[in-house]
């Protein structure tokens, strides 16, 4: 039932519009077979010292493990914070899903 692994990258946005700018981006490129955000959220965290509060989005994007780097450059490209969450997570997951996702991230020369 389980099968290979895929990866997926959580990062948290400011905006729905940029989470759903880079969700676009990133499954049109096939970085991604697909991009789920969620939000509005609050967020808690330390930044510069201090103690901050603020509302985001967070968006979990699905991805073949050859396609990691060219999506995290991509997400690093895009985002406007100084400091972008990239969590990237190795799962597992239904042989069907995982080969869904391997077909949908696949590039030309695969």
């Amino acid at each position: 039932m389980v099968s290979s692994k895929f990866c997926v990258i959580l990062t948290a946005f400011g905006s729905r519009i940029e989470a759903d700018s880079f969700a676009v981006k990133v499954v049109s490129r096939r970085l991604a077979a697909c991009v789920n955000v969620f939000g509005p959220m609050v967020s808690t965290y330390w930044w510069k010292g201090k103690r901050e509060k603020s509302e985001e989005f967070l968006a979990l994007a699905k991805t073949s493990e050859t396609r990691v780097e060219e999506l995290v450059a991509e997400l690093k490209r895009m985002h406007s914070y100084d400091l972008p969450e990239v969590t990237v997570l190795n799962v597992s997951g239904s042989r069907e899903y995982v080969e869904w996702v391997a077909r949908e991230t696949r590039t030309e020369e695969s």
